[in-house]
């Protein structure tokens, strides 16, 4: 990724409507490139970015024109908002205001926090974000004020959608690219397979044609919401064949068909696809090999109902779920074609 690319017209998806930056932490001065500007029209925005963005949707919901969308025809609307972020300390000072009262204990509650650890057992793991949980004990308060602000701002969004007679018949979702390990384990930030990092929400809201107030253990992969979305949406012409993803749109609206029993989980180093980790998280276990840089191998096993937080690897207290998950595993990475794969058995036919 080019850290805040300008995106040329022609690799924008057909999108009509442009309102972006690319990879940019500045959340109280952002800057954006709209629709027909070129690289060096860009505009400086001296606002929360949360804020102006939710005001820049909202305008679009309400306002419909030949720049933004038809009033008569439907429309999908991505809105990939920062916050909640770092820099944590750029979030405005009113939605810190809920949690200068609250003390590092009453929120960072988590049984596996480890503050004062180096969490030197994962230095093997290049992506682990170690010795850093000083950034934890500085700015929970503002990372819980950024999450704070977004609900609000997504909570307008949600509003307009509903004073313009659109609410009943809009999908809405409400996902994450990943999480945040917030000092648990000693560990900040993502690419680990631990719950903090790759347990996100999926939130859907479809008044017409989803009850209200459910919850689902349903286990959807990120190459699943594509097709799930497109068949939700009738969408469906021109859908590629073979998708590694799959649709689970008849489970989401009627709970028919065969629902996943697990996803993966990848670790890989930039440019190297044969590169780093591999894992499975199912309804009850995550299950994890992981080759680091000297191809040193090891496995990791968690019974995330019985040990939620992820305390005490199994790897070799519990055979048979190791046996059941590692023959899983090979088989979703080897359907997928995964150069992983071979790197591994490589190293075990040593």
């Amino acid at each position: 990724m080019l850290w805040d690319a300008y995106q040329p017209k022609e690799l924008r998806h057909g999108f009509n409507f442009w309102y972006a930056y690319g990879a940019f932490d500045q959340h109280n001065k952002p800057h954006y490139w709209i629709n027909e500007a070129k690289e060096d029209e860009v505009t400086q925005i001296y606002e929360w970015s949360a804020k102006h963005e939710a005001d820049v949707i909202i305008d679009y919901i309400k306002n419909p024109s030949a720049k933004t969308r038809s009033a008569d025809k439907p429309f999908a609307l991505f809105w990939s908002v920062n916050p909640p972020h770092p820099p944590y300390q750029f979030v405005p000072e009113k939605y810190v205001e809920v949690y200068k009262d609250k003390s590092l204990d009453e929120l960072l509650i988590r049984e596996n926090l480890a503050l004062d650890s180096d969490a030197a057992e994962f230095k093997f793991h290049a992506g682990a974000t170690r010795e850093r949980t000083h950034l934890a004990k500085e700015h929970v308060k503002n990372h819980f004020a950024m999450v704070t602000g977004v609900d609000e701002q997504i909570g307008r969004v949600l509003k307009a959608l509903k004073d313009k007679g659109l609410e009943e018949n809009t999908i809405v979702i409400i996902t994450s690219d990943h999480g945040e390990m917030m000092g648990s384990h000693g560990l900040m930030s993502k690419n680990i397979w631990f719950e903090e990092a790759i347990n996100v929400p999926f939130i859907i809201k479809w008044p017409k044609k989803i009850k209200t107030n459910q919850k689902s253990d349903l286990i959807l992969s990120v190459t699943d919401i594509m097709p799930t979305i497109l068949n939700l949406a009738a969408a469906t012409e021109g859908i590629p064949t073979g998708l590694d993803g799959k649709d689970l749109s008849t489970i989401i609206t009627h709970d028919k068909g065969d629902k996943p029993t697990s996803a993966l989980y990848y670790y890989i180093e930039e440019g190297k696809p044969a590169s780093g980790h591999r894992g499975i998280r199912t309804h009850k276990n995550t299950y994890v090999i992981t080759i680091d840089k000297k191809n040193i191998e090891r496995k990791f096993l968690y019974d995330n109902v019985n040990d939620p937080y992820q305390k005490i690897n199994l790897i070799d207290k519990d055979i048979d779920a190791k046996e059941i998950l590692h023959a899983e595993l090979l088989k979703n990475l080897n359907d997928k074609k995964d150069p992983w794969l071979e790197k591994y058995q490589n190293l075990n036919q040593r």
